[in-house]
């Protein structure tokens, strides 16, 4: 039912921890147009029934102008790292235990490049996407992440991302520029260490 706060409208992605527990993320927007409210369902695989639904709030993940992208799933520490591909970009924490969340935004490693030209067959488009892929390292130490309009690498720390009290400053002396890359969309890391993603 299109509109309805209480139900899935737009699922964009999800994860699946060793619990089963899958951590399914709603952009809320159909078509990304007009206004709908994010949030984040977890839903218990083995014993069919819901753990919680986390609606973002209206600062975290804006009604009218965000597009939650994709998620991965800190288990160890209870914790949900999204990236938003809208706007100027940003990447948003949940925080499972305390139910809370937080965004980080206002930094030159999530805003894209509006005169990007992305090469395809031969032809030229103008992608100018900023977050997009997400991804975190095994060891769940480090959170890297990426711009579809840019071919860059980024990284930041996972306990300054879990650090509610910092600032997007200060979050932002904490960014990592790692490497270049090709285009990419989502990423993966593997448990020999490696860092997966498509071009």
């Amino acid at each position: 039912e299109i509109g309805n706060t209480k139900v899935l409208q737009y699922v964009q992605s999800m994860e699946i921890d060793t619990r089963g527990w899958m951590w399914i993320l709603d952009v809320a927007r159909i078509n990304l147009e007009g206004y709908g409210q994010p949030k984040l369902l977890i839903w218990n695989i083995p014993l069919n029934c819901s753990i919680r639904t986390y609606i973002f709030p209206d600062s975290i993940l804006p009604y009218l102008g965000s597009f939650a992208n994709d998620i991965v799933v800190d288990e160890t520490h209870g914790f949900a790292y999204i990236s938003d591909t809208w706007g100027t970009g940003g990447l948003v924490v949940y925080d499972f235990n305390n139910d809370i969340s937080r965004r980080f935004g206002n930094d030159k490693s999530l805003l894209g490049n509006n005169s990007n030209q992305m090469p395809i067959l031969g032809r030229y488009y103008n992608v100018i996407a900023p977050t997009d892929g997400i991804s975190l390292s095994y060891d769940t130490k480090v959170v890297y992440y990426c711009e579809l309009s840019r071919m860059i690498l980024w990284a930041l720390p996972s306990e300054v991302l879990r650090n509610f009290s910092l600032t997007d400053e200060q979050i932002g002396a904490y960014v990592m520029l790692v490497g270049t890359k090709g285009y990419s969309d989502g990423m993966t890391y593997g448990s020999s260490g490696t860092l997966y993603y498509g071009d």
